[in-house]
């Protein structure tokens, strides 16, 4: 602040670690104008982040917390609410007060906001100014407190303000019985055996969010306080109904560290042979990921968190109107394409398939990246498999379908791996076999970048079908019925 002044930890010594005393000093040094010291905190903590990027903060918007009281003077909470499209009010002043909206949440700026220096909270003598306790301010901290459950979170209640507000409240409702008061919680990252005593003696429960002794990092610190607000959200909470729900780094953390464990447990198999606990599971995962719902900042890693759950190859294809909103929103990849190939490709659900084929899905898009090794090779194990069973004297449509991905393998538009011979000799082979029962294989050829469109080959199964030539048919269900 000045040149003149002994440099910080030295005043920090003199007032003995006492931050308000500090303040105090400054403040008296600056003419008695809080206004320089309102400069220095302002530019220090200015940084240039997006909130959206926190679970934490996210997830206490998807809370819907009717009001949320701060002693910070940042204006990072505003921040969140604005950058998320919700609405919120601040509450600063004493007009404030008088005119605050209840439809909106509130967000009480208990100690201050540094665009109103006359309101900050600061040196110590502003918190001895705040003791009587009759400020508009603390008239409503006692209004919105009598009665309610309040949860105190990432706070050690250390305040004197708020906790003789507190013990105050607490000899208001001494005659109520123990068991009628509404309960209150504070949240610790911690245990502390002293202060959870402390905290009990006061009407407050602990919640503890880790057995952990060991010094926890900023990071980690935020970490747990997003899950812990998120098992709120997704708990029976009625004000959580207040406000769509944003995909937030909190469940992308779950997320990702269940995909891992699945990863690491299970090999990549054919979709249809997938456990239906593990395809529930990875389907839950995507269904938690709502496009429209993702903050901008969390985009990218929204994006690879999706393509990763495809990857696994669990995820069912009903979600193909998903996919094409991830497509949509964020542009081709591997993973999307292998999704649309299997859709296409395979059988079980064939209305899906149909849904998706007479859908706005943008084909040149989907058809514009190529496939891994693995999943090249399962196609091809795919077309096999429908090839069986026609050469079985059964019929199916699938086949169809599986000739046209089968024949974008082949051509290039889709797969040029490493494992592009074997692959196409597989193709191949089964090609040369079906088309002896459907003559049409040889000169289709799907054309590049569009719907798949197979109706050669379907009009040759449907007119096999009709024949009676064959023992049994798979319609448009993932039933199976004898002809004749």
């Amino acid at each position: 602040m000045d040149k003149d002044l002994p440099e910080f930890d030295s005043i920090l010594e003199f007032a003995n670690d006492d931050l308000l005393q500090v303040a105090e000093y400054l403040y008296l040094k600056s003419d008695r104008h809080i206004g320089p010291i309102r400069h220095l905190l302002e530019r220090g903590l200015a940084a240039d982040v997006d909130p959206t990027v926190s679970g934490s903060h996210v997830e206490l918007v998807n809370l819907g917390a009717p009001q949320i009281y701060t002693t910070n003077y940042d204006d990072i909470l505003e921040r969140t609410y604005k950058q998320l499209g919700v609405p919120a009010s601040s509450v600063v002043l004493p007009k404030d007060v008088a005119l605050a909206d209840t439809t909106k949440t509130q967000i009480v700026k208990y100690h201050g906001d540094l665009k109103h220096e006359d309101s900050l909270v600061l040196t110590e003598s502003s918190y001895y100014r705040r003791l009587d306790f009759e400020s508009p301010m603390d008239l409503k901290f006692r209004s919105d407190l009598l009665g309610r459950s309040v949860l105190f979170m990432g706070y050690s209640f250390r305040d004197i303000n708020i906790r003789v507000i507190w013990f105050k409240l607490l000899e208001m409702m001494k005659d109520v019985p123990e068991a009628d008061r509404t309960p209150s919680y504070i949240v610790r990252t911690q245990p502390n055996p002293v202060l959870e005593e402390l905290y009990r003696a006061v009407g407050l429960r602990t919640i503890v969010l880790s057995d952990s002794t060991e010094e926890l990092s900023p990071d980690e610190i935020s970490s747990l306080h997003g899950e812990f607000l998120m098992r709120l959200v997704d708990g029976p909470s009625p004000d959580a109904s207040r406000n769509k729900h944003f995909v937030s780094a909190a469940r992308l953390d779950r997320i990702e560290r269940s995909l891992e464990e699945i990863e690491i447990r299970h090999a990549r198999v054919f979709r249809a042979h997938a456990g239906p606990g593990r395809r529930a599971l990875i389907t839950d995962m995507t269904s938690q990921i709502e496009l429209e719902n993702i903050p901008a900042g969390l985009l990218p890693r929204a994006r690879k968190t999706y393509l990763r759950l495809l990857a696994t190859g669990y995820v069912g294809l009903d979600q193909w109107e998903k996919v094409t909103g991830m497509l949509q929103r964020l542009g081709p990849a591997r993973e999307i394409t292998e999704f649309f190939a299997f859709a296409v490709a395979s059988g079980g659900q064939p209305k899906y398939r149909d849904e998706m084929l007479n859908s706005g899905v943008h084909w040149p898009a989907v058809w514009s990246r190529k496939i891994s090794d693995s999943a090249a090779k399962e196609l091809a194990e795919r077309l096999q498999e429908e090839v069986e069973y026609n050469l079985r004297g059964s019929a199916d449509e699938d086949v169809a379908y599986a000739v046209d991905v089968a024949k974008r393998v082949l051509s290039g538009e889709i797969y040029n791996g490493t494992q592009k011979e074997a692959v196409r000799e597989s193709i191949n082979d089964a090609l040369q076999a079906i088309v002896k029962i459907y003559p049409a294989v040889a000169d289709y050829h799907p054309k590049e970048g569009a719907r798949p469109d197979p109706q050669p080959i379907l009009a040759q199964v449907e007119r096999r079908v009709k024949s009676g030539d064959v023992r049994t048919v798979r319609g448009n269900g993932s039933t199976q019925f004898r002809l004749g």
